[in-house]
């Protein structure tokens, strides 16, 4: 549990990468660090079951099916969540690669359906007055 704690910074990912760690499969993650893992293109699951940790002893083999969101240890099968846009930073290299690629566009196109970002529902945001006369804005979609 809080995996990463202590270790928030970009570095924790980036050490693990270049270690060729493809997947940190773990109950839970440091808030901080696990905002980091798909921003440095590493793939972090959780998976809450001791059953999984039971069958997941070193030499085992462990299949992560992003696709499919599940993982596969011992013949059994365990689901995790992953966003569409974790998905899409990790699949692209991270987020310095995709700010290559798009720009400020970066976030629009990862949490829309296209690569051109042009379907987002972010697209129908507006910020709206809501405010009585201290000046802050409210985003409304």
């Amino acid at each position: 549990k809080g995996f990463g704690s202590g270790s928030s910074r970009e570095e924790a990912p980036r050490a693990l990468k270049g270690a060729g760690v493809k997947a940190v499969i773990a109950k839970s993650y440091a808030y901080i660090y696990g905002r980091n893992q798909p921003n440095m293109a590493l793939l972090g699951v959780i998976v809450d079951d001791e059953e999984f940790y039971t069958l997941a002893q070193e030499g085992a083999e462990v299949t992560v099916n992003v696709k499919d969101r599940k993982v596969i240890c011992g013949g059994k099968e365990f689901k995790f969540e992953l966003s569409e846009m974790e998905e899409k930073l990790i699949a692209a290299g991270g987020v310095t690669e995709m700010y290559k690629k798009y720009g400020v566009d970066l976030f629009r196109v990862a949490i829309s359906s296209t690569e051109s970002g042009q379907s987002s529902c972010a697209s129908e945001a507006t910020l709206e007055d809501k405010s009585c006369g201290s000046g802050t804005k409210e985003l409304v979609w």
